[in-house]
């Protein structure tokens, strides 16, 4: 998925943001979707204002649900951490069972950061010598 971002020419800083969204919904599909019935599906896409969306479908028909804060809990703050991540969070039925979980990300382009093509494309690599 940081691929893609980095692709589509999404600033380094939103990618990273956007993998730890991803593995945070993947993780609630797997911790609380219905497995067997229906495999976990990511789908990554720009929408019409090119704004990147993320949809995570799993075999659940259970609504997610933004905890309260509860600080001797273990679990449960993951979605209330997404909804400040994120522009938009939502999720929707899908007809013949299942549900889909979708975030809009807060994505900023290159170009809206003030970066420049290739001149703000770094990556270290680390190599065994």
């Amino acid at each position: 998925m940081g691929d893609w971002l980095y692709d589509h020419l999404f600033a380094e800083e939103s990618i990273y943001r956007a993998e730890v969204v991803v593995s945070e919904l993947i993780t609630n599909a797997l911790r609380h979707g219905e497995m067997g019935s229906r495999p976990i599906e990511v789908r990554i896409y720009l929408d019409e204002g090119m704004r990147a969306v993320v949809e995570v479908i799993d075999a659940s028909d259970r609504e997610p649900v933004i905890r309260g804060e509860d600080l001797g809990s273990l679990d449960g703050r993951g979605l209330a951490m997404l909804d400040v991540l994120v522009r938009e969070l939502g999720w929707v039925p899908l007809r013949g069972g299942g549900k889909s979980v979708w975030v809009v990300l807060d994505a900023v382009m290159e170009a809206e950061s003030g970066c420049a093509g290739v001149v703000c494309r770094t990556r270290t690599v680390q190599r065994d010598v």
